[in-house]
């Protein structure tokens, strides 16, 4: 059975507008990266694909091709796509509940989705949201709140602040302010976004993430990365990130945050991305990503075993029993 691979970047989803080359690009490597991957397993493959971008890598004969033009191409390819596919892989960004509304969709329509339920999808993708949650079960993460919340806050005692979207993704719109600077601020970002701003006292530590794959029975701990995250002009920027680092945290206890993850939320399943901060005496949980995220394109990420080999595994059993 052929899988339906949709990165909304590179889709034509945005086949009407100016696209970001710098998202473009990390949209186009998660994608190339999956496909090269599950064409070495034998796959066949359908994706979408923005007509602007180079298609060479696409034109081969494991993958179904889609070119998309414009905007009105792109809802009638989709239609057409709904109607012929079963499986779908969904590669997203939470920004504006893209992931959420598009897994939805597929839910509507009964399809097999190879990855997390849109009930998990919103919760991770509210920041807000997600804090609470992982407050109420005791899960170390930094204390959120609204921006137009933070100055009345009486108990503020951290001298530099994270301000980010409530629902973005990676370091996405994310700056790092002294208190003096975010008073400064304050009033653009809540006339600006009013209540989609959030602010987190700054934790000076180790970055890192965790790349997932949850199963039914299982939580495979695919890698542990290191992340090295720049600050510029305040703005934070992801500049690499480095797979198959266990020397910076141990398996062990990086296993038993995830297990503690997903005992509170269940609908997690297939790829899932956690970044977290490490100091002295505790690690602390930032995001969790309900989706493929950019360090599955990493080269590195293959320096052990085929890292889509555990979704391979998985297939059979997502499949509904006449499809088997």
């Amino acid at each position: 059975m052929t899988l339906f691979i949709y990165e909304h970047l590179t889709s034509g989803a945005l086949s009407d507008k100016p696209y970001s080359p710098d998202l473009m690009h990390e949209g186009n490597a998660m994608l190339q990266a999956i496909c090269t991957d599950l064409v070495a397993l034998g796959h066949r493959l359908t994706v979408m694909r923005d007509a602007r971008l180079n298609n060479d890598f696409y034109i081969q004969a494991q993958i179904e091709l889609l070119e998309v033009c414009d905007v009105g191409q792109y809802q009638a390819a989709w239609q057409q796509v709904l109607s012929h596919y079963q499986l779908f892989v969904i590669i997203a960004p939470e920004t504006n509940g893209l992931l959420a509304q598009r897994t939805q969709e597929l839910e509507r329509y009964n399809k097999t989705i190879l990855g997390c339920n849109s009930t998990s999808i919103q919760l991770c993708s509210d920041k807000l949201a997600c804090f609470k949650h992982l407050q109420q079960h005791a899960l170390p993460t930094p204390y959120t709140q609204l921006a137009e919340d933070w100055r009345n806050d009486s108990k503020q005692t951290n001298s530099l602040w994270i301000v980010k979207p409530r629902d973005g993704a990676g370091c996405e719109d994310t700056y790092r302010y002294n208190s003096a600077e975010l008073e400064a601020n304050l009033p653009g970002l809540i006339k600006n976004h009013p209540r989609h701003c959030i602010v987190q006292p700054y934790i000076e530590g180790q970055n890192l993430s965790l790349s997932l794959f949850i199963s039914d029975s299982n939580i495979e701990l695919v890698s542990i990365n290191v992340q090295h995250i720049d600050i510029m002009e305040q703005k934070l920027n992801l500049l690499n990130c480095k797979p198959h680092q266990a020397g910076f945290l141990d398996e062990t206890r990086a296993q038993a945050l995830a297990k503690s993850i997903h005992a509170t939320m269940p609908g997690l399943w297939g790829f899932v991305g956690i970044d977290l901060i490490q100091t002295q005496d505790r690690l602390w949980i930032i995001d969790i990503n309900p989706r493929l995220t950019s360090s599955y394109a990493e080269s590195a990420m293959r320096e052990h075993m085929n890292p889509v080999i555990p979704l391979h595994q998985n297939l059979t059993h997502r499949l509904p029993a006449h499809y088997e």
